[in-house]
């Protein structure tokens, strides 16, 4: 009888865990009465594309309508997730309670959007129940709020107007359109502004300039154009001959892509710092050596961020830190720094916290306009 070799070499194998997934930031959770039946009693369904939309709810439903020029977007949605809202009833389920629900069973959806009409109004939402989701979703983690409107008031500078009371408080994860013809003009708009992946290189956009295919360009006055901005409301109009959205701002004049991109960034510093603690096989050690690896794994999204198009190099306005002074440049367009845990208070080291990082990165924004002074001699 032979000897197991595992008797003089002994090998075994160390599987590390699998850290959390990175957040979806393109999903959409559409909130419609339809699928409330449709859905018989799931919480919520995944679709992934208008077809299975359609098959789901009928042709002529008020969710296809919605759906529609969501996926009529180029580059085209994967998926869409459609969540029940009981808004028929007698007592009408209120807007925030089907977002809370759906948050409770899965919370992994950034963008609420509504379907249905009910009464005489083109739009299901009631301007109480506008302004209360624009509460629930600022008091959220990463998420947004879009609709479409064709209310005049909607527009105006008036107390009695959700918008400007969300303006008021500086609720700027709410993204809306003033659209007098297509009820849904937000989807095309979603879809498009949510189609960046972040692993891509150049690869972050501006909403503004989009085209929403499906929706037709409204005539609006500059009085109206004026009105909208001045709340950071969009439209889809045409500027010459070329139809386009624009600003491509949320609520408070904020522009999405920034408030995108942003929620995109802390999500993946999270992951990949905790990435380190958790997959580990050893301990971090709470020296210079282990901060200099956490240090590392929020530099690794820093770089990505700089391929993505999301940050870039330039000169550093804010407050200074570490050995970064206001007004210096950064060259990488990022600037990580943490001190020397033999400044780290007692009561820290006791309780194992990590010496804090602190972080700089200069955003590549984008160019929205610009002058041109021609000169000319005879």
């Amino acid at each position: 009888m032979s000897m197991p070799l595992s008797q003089i070499v002994n090998v075994q194998l160390n599987v590390p865990p699998v850290a959390p997934f990175r957040r979806n930031f393109g999903l959409v959770a559409l909130f419609s009465p339809e699928a409330v039946t449709a859905l018989a009693g799931d919480k919520y369904g995944l679709f992934p594309d208008q077809a299975s939309i359609e098959q789901t709810f009928g042709t002529l439903s008020d969710t296809a309508a919605a759906t529609r020029p969501f996926f009529s977007q180029t580059p085209r949605p994967k998926q869409i997730l459609i969540a029940p809202w009981d808004a028929g009833n007698v007592v009408p389920q209120e807007p925030t309670l089907a977002m809370a629900e759906l948050q409770d069973v899965y919370p992994g959806w950034y963008t609420a959007a509504f379907a249905g009409a009910t009464g005489e109004d083109t739009y299901p939402l009631s301007d109480a129940q506008i302004e209360a989701i624009g509460d629930w979703i600022l008091a959220a983690d990463k998420k947004l709020f879009a609709m479409t409107t064709n209310k005049a008031d909607h527009i105006e500078q008036a107390p009695t107007n959700p918008f400007k009371k969300l303006f008021d408080k500086l609720a700027s994860r709410v993204l809306a359109i003033y659209d007098k013809n297509d009820p849904y003009a937000i989807m095309s708009a979603l879809a498009r502004g949510l189609s960046v992946n972040f692993a891509a290189n150049n690869s972050t956009i501006t909403l503004k300039f989009k085209q929403l295919p499906g929706v037709t360009a409204d005539d609006l006055s500059l009085t109206e154009v004026s009105k909208c901005k001045a709340l950071g409301i969009n439209y889809y109009t045409y500027y010459d001959e070329a139809a386009m959205l624009a600003e491509g701002t949320t609520i408070g004049k904020r522009f999405f892509d920034e408030i995108h991109g942003l929620d995109w960034f802390v999500d993946a510093v999270q992951k990949e710092y905790f990435a380190v603690l958790y997959q580990s096989p050893t301990k971090v050690p709470q020296t210079d050596p282990g901060t200099a690896r956490l240090t590392a794994a929020i530099e690794k999204v820093c770089h990505e961020s700089v391929k993505n198009g999301l940050v870039a190099p330039g000169i550093w306005t804010g407050d200074p830190f570490g050995t970064l002074e206001t007004n210096d440049r950064l060259d990488e367009g990022f600037y990580v720094w943490a001190d020397t845990v033999d400044t780290q208070p007692t009561s820290d080291r006791e309780q194992r916290i990590a010496v804090p990082h602190q972080v700089a990165i200069k955003l590549a924004g984008a160019i929205h306009s610009g002058d041109i002074l021609v000169n000319f001699s005879r």
